[in-house]
């Protein structure tokens, strides 16, 4: 029994040979051969091999639309069932026969044996479903329909795999953040510790240096009290001077004592004098270490006035000097002010100039005891006699 019954014009034998040769290769049972066998009638054996096959493939071309065996024979598989009409060549709707145009046929008029052409996986589509029994064609059903939703259910799984995907490189991405984050606080953490332990290191440095300040402190403390008791020493030697004075009063008067008691007296007025000053206005530890030097001043009227007169006055050389360096100079005038340094031992008003260096903006020359103060800034001028003052411009 043939599981495929081939119709078409014998003038198309060999344009469907390959089709048949394709069909065989499949395995398949296939009526094709026209050839009757003896003592049988053609149209019984014609009609019993249609009959037994389970579907027919009716091959339409300009020469098999005339054949009256063809059209024949596609009206029988048409109405079991069976029929699957195939093009060997373009041809138009009307040239079909009456009422065989219903169902679309499979055009293989540019089939080159190519078992994967689309018009031809078309043809097997429809002979593997009348070849296939209802039953394995139901089985088939269920199958692919599992198949597909397997398929949804892989697309499913596909579309979370990369969803994972996606959230898992954010998270390696969070964590190298959270890496790099780390090593650069470690690395602050090293720097906040070096930098602790340079201010521990400045911290024991700067405690060293208090304790060397202390101990020049004290030192300068020493140093002033031993002062003091000298001072009181010349005190008491100025009473004492003083009482012998009253005492020499009721004695003959004699020249010589009384120069030695004026020069006695003094003596003794100058280093009170000196030493006071010292503990109004204490000088840098540098000067107190200095030894104090007393100089006679020299004999007569006129040697005293003429060196009081030079050591209270600017020359007009200085005032020019100190104007040309970019200072604007004011005579009898004492500078006040908060941040200042004294310098003692000047000579001149140019020396004092000299020291106002740097920050400083105000220096003030002290006439009488040869001092010399800067201010890094003055907040306000006082009239003084023994003082002169120069302003940076």
């Amino acid at each position: 029994m043939a599981d495929i019954f081939l119709s078409y014009s014998s003038a198309d034998k060999e344009r469907v040979r390959p089709i048949w040769e394709a069909l065989v290769a499949q395995g398949f049972e296939v009526f094709w051969d026209q050839e009757v066998p003896a003592n049988v009638d053609w149209d019984t054996w014609i009609r019993q091999h249609l009959a037994d096959s389970k579907c027919a493939i009716v091959f339409w071309s300009s020469v098999s639309i005339g054949s009256r065996n063809v059209r024949h024979e596609a009206t029988i598989a048409d109405r079991e069932g069976k029929l699957i009409p195939v093009l060997l060549e373009p041809l138009d709707p009307k040239q079909f026969p009456m009422g065989l145009y219903t169902q679309q046929a499979v055009n293989l008029a540019d089939w080159n044996a190519d078992l994967e052409h689309t018009e031809w996986c078309k043809l097997r589509r429809e002979y593997e479903a009348k070849l296939t029994p209802p039953w394995v064609r139901e089985h088939i059903a269920e199958l692919e329909s599992e198949l597909t939703g397997q398929g949804a259910r892989r697309q499913d799984a596909e579309r979370r795999s990369r969803a994972l995907e996606a959230q898992l490189s954010k998270k390696d991405k969070a964590c190298e953040d959270l890496e790099r984050e780390r090593d650069r606080a470690l690395d602050e953490v090293v720097e906040l510790k070096a930098t602790v332990g340079e201010l521990t290191q400045a911290r024991a440095d700067a405690a060293q240096a208090q304790q060397a300040l202390k101990r020049e402190r004290d030192k300068a403390l020493h140093e002033a009290a031993e002062r003091k008791a000298t001072i009181e020493e010349l005190t008491r030697a100025r009473s004492d001077a003083s009482a012998r004075a009253a005492q020499a009063q009721t004695k003959p008067y004699r020249p010589e004592a009384l120069a030695l008691f004026a020069i006695g007296i003094a003596t003794g007025a100058a280093i009170i004098g000196y030493g006071s000053h010292q503990l109004i206005n204490p000088a840098p530890v540098s000067e107190l270490t200095k030894p104090v030097v007393l100089s006679a001043q020299p004999s007569g009227t006129n040697a005293g006035v003429t060196s009081a007169s030079n050591r209270d006055r600017t020359t007009t050389s200085e005032l020019n000097a100190a104007a040309a360096a970019g200072f604007t100079v004011r005579t009898n005038t004492e500078a006040k002010g908060n941040k200042f340094r004294w310098i003692s031992s000047v000579a001149t008003f140019t020396e004092c100039q000299q020291q106002c260096v740097e920050t400083c903006k105000v220096f003030s020359y002290n006439k009488t005891d040869k001092r010399c103060v800067v201010f890094e800034n003055a907040t306000g001028f006082q009239t003084t006699a023994g003082f002169d003052t120069g302003i940076r411009d």
